[in-house]
């Protein structure tokens, strides 16, 4: 069972996603720019494989009408800004950062208010 923060994060981010008239039924394939602070998926499979399921429960079924876009910094923060950058070139609909908050740099929340994406700071 997903934990409550990661139900609430999912939920974040689908309510964005959700402004669309059809909600996930709708023909858009979403993308969702993930940043994480690890080196791999293996390594965050812990917080990904929940959150992907409480966006299944809320209809976003990954490869059908939502994918997800990871970037890692491999526990080296001086690459958030640079890999936030990258999802946003890649025109990512919504950023969801997992970010140690003392880890957090200040110019990535700088960074993110410059693009006109949604962003989720975790």
């Amino acid at each position: 069972m997903p934990s409550p923060l990661l139900r609430i994060l999912a939920l974040l981010i689908a309510i964005p996603l959700a402004s669309s008239t059809a909600f996930a039924q709708d023909k858009k394939l979403w993308k969702v720019g993930i940043l994480w602070h690890a080196a791999n998926l293996e390594e965050e499979m812990v917080m990904f494989e929940p959150f992907a399921q409480g966006m299944r429960e809320l209809g976003y079924v990954e490869g059908r009408n939502v994918i997800f876009d990871h970037t890692f910094v491999d526990e080296n923060y001086d690459r958030f800004e640079a890999r936030a950058s990258e999802l946003v070139h890649r025109k990512v609909d919504i950023i969801l950062a997992s970010v140690p908050a003392a880890a957090e740099p200040t110019g990535l929340r700088r960074r993110f208010r410059l693009s006109s994406r949604p962003v989720v700071i975790r």
